[in-house]
């Protein structure tokens, strides 16, 4: 969240006596909120995690061509156009007798 200092001061607000302070809390609770690109839903989201950031995913190690090549096509083959099959299959191809030789 921005500003978290703030959004946490807006929120004891929300545990006032005095019903004006409560619901001017509330508008700018909204009002950061929005400001951010938040809304309500992110907050509780938040409060559910315990306020942790979500990881970020490790980027995954490239795979060699040769192997991207395969994947095409074993599993798009059939999005493939004939020229595009033919292409992969010479690399692939070439691949082999460049490496058995």
């Amino acid at each position: 969240m921005h500003d978290t200092t703030r959004l946490s001061q807006l929120i004891r607000l929300l545990g006032s006596d005095r019903d004006g302070e409560r619901l001017a809390a509330v508008a700018a609770i909204d009002r950061s909120l929005r400001a951010a690109g938040f809304d309500w839903h992110t907050l509780a989201d938040a409060i559910e995690r315990g306020w942790q950031a979500e990881p970020q995913p490790k980027a995954a190690e490239p795979k060699p061509w040769q192997a991207v090549a395969m994947d095409c096509l074993c599993r798009g083959a059939n999005r493939l156009s004939a020229a595009e099959l033919d292409f992969l299959s010479a690399c692939l191809k070439s691949a082999c007798v460049t490496a058995s030789a």
